[in-house]
């Protein structure tokens, strides 16, 4: 018996989201952005005051910093202007050179979250760039509620929020000479 898209049989599947952004800046530029994880606060929206906490970086043998295993904590208000903070604890559990990292949440608010981050090296009207590509899973949890709550309340957060993100990543790229 179907409930509904997503459901089988009263079990929960991860909903699947996908964002892309072209940037005119080489991959490796890119790539050393993102695997810094003290930037991901300039990539949040304000309003949300994320900062990063715990970090144990375990360095790639390629030369990342943040291997596969390393893990990061930020706290962040998910409900502004609400005065509460959550944390959201993540691990790299996959890493390739300059093309790829991938976390998982090892303990925060949802039951799955799978974060597939893609770097392709790509030409846009003559202009070299990369072509940014996030691909998440998620799952609330919660059965039908959760279900209902990540239709109508989640996705369309993280909809915005990495609307949000990816005008901050050009904003602040073009700070960076683009020269790698």
């Amino acid at each position: 018996m179907q409930l509904t898209e997503g459901y089988h049989c009263l079990k929960p599947m991860a909903a699947k989201l996908l964002f892309e952004q072209w940037v005119p800046h080489s991959k490796a530029i890119v790539f050393r952005f993102f695997s810094d994880l003290q930037n991901l606060p300039r990539l949040m929206p304000s309003e949300r005051q994320t900062q990063v906490g715990h970090l144990s970086l375990i360095p790639a043998p390629s030369g990342e910093p943040a291997g596969p295993g390393s893990e990061f904590t930020v706290s962040f208000r998910p409900l502004p202007p609400l005065p509460f903070r959550a944390q959201w604890t993540a691990r790299i559990v996959a890493l390739g050179h300059e093309s790829f990292f991938e976390d998982i949440q090892s303990q925060g608010p949802f039951r799955h979250w799978r974060h597939r981050h893609e770097f392709a090296s790509e030409t846009r009207e003559g202009i070299d760039g990369t072509l940014v590509r996030d691909r998440i899973e998620i799952d609330l949890g919660w059965s039908v509620a959760g279900w209902i709550a990540e239709r109508l309340l989640v996705i369309p957060e993280l909809r915005r929020t990495f609307a949000e993100r990816q005008n901050s990543l050009s904003r602040i790229l073009a700070e960076i000479p683009k020269q790698a």
